[in-house]
């Protein structure tokens, strides 16, 4: 943060900070912010950046009007705030996606991504999709109904929409909801993609990512390489609590997200590998993959990836069982060999 923003917090907002607020929460490559939020989804920096940069200016435009109508200003601090802690369903409903139908798409794509892991990467096929975002709405509603029903939260869960948009409500059975089902969520999505391809034949994206990062103001990108660069193990890192982290500026649920993935790709790989610092460079050169997306992104063919990760598994929890009774000879010498190769290749790091 600039020294502004550090020494006056509570000045009036100036266009200057304004943009160096906008340009650190739309950045996709720092960790917790809004940009890097969104990208989780879209899988596309410039449109998530895009994203982020129309919901905060709404959002700051919106909140400098109310101050102006108490007679007061937008402070450095408030304005902060409201740019940091700007959540998804925020953002995509200044984009004008309805928020039924993004609280359904999101619960669809955890769903799908977690069926993607349990399959090694292979994604589910598109036939299977609507099923999947059926089952998905319907857990996330029946987990709802749970929690109101324990007292855990005052009012009962939205009715979301099926796949082909009909309410999951029992008092409207049939009923079509004005948001859509799957192929409106899809839409969507594509929609924040393409509206992103103007600017990206408008503007010379690699001038503005190299100028960026050689601002004095840019903040570090807080994911496994810059713990490992610092000293700071990943249970240290767990440790961090919510106030810790909120006064560091840092998104306490995207921290405890990105320790997670990295403590268990770290996990599976050290088993896999064998060599402990090799892993933890390979989880610091790719921040948000797991294991198996680790391996294949260093060129390791899916099949050989999955024997290191099972073989590495089988030494921690079944000690006695013999690989060799298990797995082909071919599979694990080729597995013996990829280890070495990827071993070698960190320490060269």
């Amino acid at each position: 943060m600039g020294t502004v923003t550090q020494e006056n917090p509570d000045a009036p907002l100036t266009s200057a900070v304004l943009g160096h607020i906008i340009d650190h929460c739309s950045n996709p490559r720092i960790m917790g912010t809004p940009a890097n939020r969104i990208n989780r989804w879209l899988c596309d920096p410039v449109a998530s950046q895009e994203a982020a940069i129309h919901a905060i200016t709404v959002a700051l435009t919106d909140q400098q009007k109310r101050q102006e109508k108490k007679g007061d200003v937008l402070t450095v601090r408030l304005a902060w705030s409201i740019a940091r802690r700007m959540g998804l369903e925020r953002v995509f409903t200044s984009l004008g996606i309805p928020a039924s139908l993004q609280r359904a798409g999101r619960a669809f794509e955890r769903r799908k991504a977690r069926l993607t892991a349990e399959r090694d990467g292979q994604r589910p096929p598109r036939s299977e999709w609507p099923q999947i975002w059926d089952d998905a709405v319907m857990e996330t509603i029946s987990r709802g109904m749970e929690r109101y029903r324990n007292g855990e939260v005052k009012n009962p869960p939205r009715w979301l929409p099926l796949h082909d948009g009909r309410t999951t409500s029992p008092h409207g059975m049939g009923l079509i909801l004005s948001c859509g089902g799957l192929d409106a969520w899809e839409n969507a999505l594509t929609r924040l993609r393409h509206s992103a391809d103007s600017h990206r034949s408008c503007a010379d994206w690699d001038t503005v990512a190299s100028v960026r990062g050689t601002t004095d103001t840019q903040i570090t990108d807080l994911g496994p390489a810059w713990l490992a660069e610092h000293g700071i193990t990943l249970a240290d890192a767990a440790r961090l609590d919510d106030q810790t982290l909120e006064e560091a500026g840092i998104d306490p649920a995207a921290w405890r997200t990105m320790v997670t993935r990295a403590t268990d790709a770290f996990r599976d790989l050290d088993q896999a590998l064998g060599d402990e610092t090799a892993a933890q460079r390979l989880v610091g050169r790719h921040p948000d993959m797991d294991a198996m997306h680790i391996l294949t992104a260093e060129h390791v063919d899916r099949r050989t990836a999955a024997t290191m990760i099972l073989v590495g598994r089988w030494r921690l929890t079944e000690p006695d069982v013999d690989p060799r009774l298990m797995i082909r000879p071919e599979l694990l010498r080729q597995a013996s060999l990829e280890a070495a190769r990827l071993t070698r290749i960190a320490q060269a790091v």
